[in-house]
């Protein structure tokens, strides 16, 4: 789903919202996501959403009421981001929230308090990206020759 969403954009937007309604439905029954590597499946497939079509996702969201639900979950989940991709996917994500004009955001994000949330869970993301960069990188630590 997300090689779809990131790499055809705007050629799928028929399919946005039945996939989004799978993925809500899995995310709002407690039973199905009990990993935290399931959850961080489920939930990146919203994100990559959010990064394909900000304005409809979040707007599906909102009506579905499901946008609180996914935001609490997406930041508390955080920790559980480990790869270089996650992080930069959530990054470029809240990036396409923070940018939209304020009449494109769903009533639940037009608030200061909201912003500053968004924009301290982009710099959470972006203060644990070097870890991730090394944590990928580690394997390839024993080929480096120190003189």
């Amino acid at each position: 789903m997300e090689s779809i969403l990131l790499y055809l954009p705007g050629q799928v937007d028929s399919y946005l919202y039945p996939v989004l309604d799978v993925i809500r439905t899995r995310l709002d029954d407690d039973e199905e996501h009990k990993k935290p590597a399931h959850r961080v499946f489920l939930l990146e497939v919203i994100i990559n959403a959010i990064y394909y079509n900000p304005v409809a996702t979040l707007n599906y969201l909102e009506q579905s009421n499901f946008l609180q639900k996914f935001i609490q979950l997406w930041f508390n989940e955080a920790d559980h981001f480990l790869r270089v991709h996650d992080k930069k996917l959530s990054i470029l994500a809240l990036m396409k929230v923070v940018e939209l004009p304020s009449q494109h955001l769903p009533p639940t994000l037009q608030n200061d308090q909201t912003l500053k949330y968004l924009m301290k869970a982009m710099l959470t993301f972006f203060q644990t990206l070097p870890e991730a960069m090394t944590r990928t990188l580690s394997p390839f630590r024993v080929l480096i020759i120190r003189p």
